[in-house]
């Protein structure tokens, strides 16, 4: 074969190899692309459900991906208890203003208020209970006699027997206590009742029956 034939096939073969090579770079980028593409497709956020709202850190710095469903559960669970917490401060709020205005109210009401029997003088001694002794009447000729007497019972732990016209003549009623308790009698709920009063302008409490004051 002349040289010069042998070198054209020699060219030919080479540009068909060449091209060959060519075609063959090219299908590898196509591909290539392609599967980019389609990664791309996948991780887009229509494909995933996720938005770049919805990505969150985790506190390293490092961001997170949550579902929308997730995200809403989280932001509505937030919600109720920032409410919950509001009406909690507020309830507080309200009570502790009810405590403060009761107070207010206890110290501007005045505690009801009772008359205690002392004998004598306003400083005489206190009596917290009496009791009839003699309770006699009769006609003597023309004339109504009555013999009548009482015991009283002091503060003190005393006590002592006159006449019931003398108790009325000697009884001072000057001394005001203020009621602080009253519980029904246990030996006669119906009809008795005990009281817890304080002599104003002291600190003395007494117990006294209230069918004893007054």
């Amino acid at each position: 074969m002349p040289t010069n034939e042998k070198n054209k096939k020699s060219t030919a073969t080479k540009a068909t190899g060449t091209k060959a090579q060519e075609e063959s770079v090219e299908e590898k980028k196509d591909s290539a692309g392609a599967d980019e593409t389609g990664k791309a497709a996948t991780d887009s956020p229509e494909a995933t459900g996720k938005s770049k709202a919805e990505e969150t850190s985790d506190g390293d710095g490092e961001m997170v991906e949550v579902s929308k469903d997730d995200l809403k559960a989280f932001m509505r669970r937030l919600e109720d208890v920032e409410a919950d917490n509001k009406r909690l401060i507020e309830a507080s709020d309200k009570a502790r203003m009810a405590a403060i205005s009761e107070r207010e109210r206890g110290e501007r009401v005045q505690l009801p208020r009772v008359k205690l029997t002392r004998m004598g003088s306003p400083t005489g001694k206190l009596v917290i209970a009496w009791k009839m002794t003699q309770n006699e009447s009769y006609v003597d000729g023309n004339k109504l006699v009555e013999k009548q007497e009482i015991e009283l019972f002091y503060h003190d732990g005393t006590s002592e027997k006159m006449p019931l016209i003398g108790f009325y003549r000697k009884q001072n009623k000057q001394t005001i206590a203020e009621i602080l308790s009253r519980t029904k009698k246990l030996d006669d709920p119906e009809n008795g009742e005990m009281l817890v009063v304080q002599i104003r302008g002291t600190d003395e409490k007494i117990d006294i029956d209230l069918k004893f004051v007054n």
